[in-house]
């Protein structure tokens, strides 16, 4: 349980997310100072008084009460509003000034203190603050849950003698010279990955779909990596559009989990954009 909370990148959040959640902090605030600054001037503007609507069986009655002073003393004074339409909707507006204006006063010094004093739970700030004994034991369990993850057992594509004909570094015979950079790479970072792996769930068909790269992650979360090749062939296309959309029913989303790469219009794949995305989206989860 404590390595999962340890090693988990969606229960901690990170520098990015921190600076969002702050990011939306300060959007509120901006949008609240905004709310109460129109209200304001709203109840400036607005008639005296308030509304009243004086129900019977089968009608309502709009009425503008405001209090004047009489030679008896104050009294409320009563105007039949139904010719009075403008009458009637400023004075509505002029309630709902009121009650924005309430809770406007009541969120923004929350707003504040939490703009102030929160704390984000940055896993590799924590673990950095820690003394170097305690990093280095959670580092090697992180270690060893990955080689337990890359050497589970997995359901792979069916092996096709014609289609898997490129030898990687790591021995494994995979589909395209493009496929042979990536794994390469991943295998040169040290980062373990199991290549066609069947993705759990299947499509509205019942058919299962295997991305070309599944990276397993110390806790038990993965990424998938999948290169397109031929996308001047429709169905080709096609195909990895069901592909993508029975990934996405799953929350697997580009950005998020989904890492997507092409070849170029002449076929190729650059060695050094391969490593760029590797550095990017994938090394953060290894540090």
């Amino acid at each position: 349980m404590f390595a999962c909370l340890v090693f988990a990148k969606e229960v901690f959040m990170d520098k990015k997310h921190f600076d969002s959640f702050q990011q939306a902090i300060s959007l509120e605030q901006l949008n609240q100072r905004t709310f109460l600054e129109e209200s304001r001037a709203v109840l400036a503007s607005a008639p005296p008084g308030r509304l009243f609507i004086r129900e019977r069986s089968n009608s309502q009655t709009p009425y503008q009460i405001v209090k004047e002073k009489t030679p008896s003393g104050w009294s409320n004074c009563s105007r039949n509003l139904k010719r009075d339409p403008d009458t009637l909707l400023a004075l509505a507006e002029k309630k709902l000034a009121e009650e924005m204006i309430k809770i406007c006063r009541h969120n923004l010094p929350i707003l504040e203190k939490t703009a102030n004093t929160y704390q984000a739970l940055d896993c590799d700030s924590l673990i950095s603050s820690l003394p170097k004994k305690y990093g280095d034991v959670l580092a090697l369990r992180k270690k060893q849950q990955i080689a337990r993850h890359q050497s589970a057992f997995y359901h792979k594509a069916p092996f096709d003698p014609e289609k898997h004909i490129h030898e990687t570094l790591a021995g494994i015979l995979v589909r395209s010279k493009s496929e042979v950079i990536i794994a390469n790479a991943l295998y040169s970072y040290g980062i373990p990955f199991h290549y066609e792996e069947q993705f759990p769930y299947p499509d509205e068909n019942g058919s299962f779909y295997y991305p070309d790269f599944t990276i397993p992650l110390a806790d038990g979360c993965r990424l998938i990596w999948e290169h397109l090749g031929m996308l001047n062939d429709l169905s080709y296309c096609t195909h990895n559009a069901r592909k993508l959309h029975t990934y996405q029913k799953h929350d697997f989303l580009i950005g998020k989990n989904l890492i997507l790469t092409q070849d170029d219009s002449r076929g190729n794949c650059s060695s050094a954009f391969i490593y760029q995305v590797i550095e990017k989206n994938i090394v953060p989860y290894f540090k």
